[in-house]
């Protein structure tokens, strides 16, 4: 995960390539992190993202999905933090 303005980055690995080690990934990346700095996650379109509503629930943090046609724009999964 990159954040966009400052480019921190944040680097961990899933088991797999399947919505629960993502989601669980994620979660533990971010739980470093002040939960109020955390505003937006930029991923990309894949079905390893779909358990983001969990990450919402939990960290307060948007899931903003790019145009599927935008191709090149959004090649990192990033994070917005204030």
């Amino acid at each position: 995960m990159v954040d966009r303005k400052f480019r921190y980055t944040l680097i961990g690995k899933a088991n797999k390539k399947s919505s629960e080690p993502v989601t669980r990934a994620i979660t533990e990346l971010l739980k470093g992190l002040p939960r109020n700095k955390i505003k937006m996650i930029t991923p990309d379109r894949g079905k390893e993202f779909s358990k983001h509503s969990q990450i919402t629930s939990e960290f307060k943090a948007e899931f903003y999905f790019p145009n599927p046609h935008a191709h090149g724009k959004e090649v990192q999964v990033r994070i917005q933090m204030v």
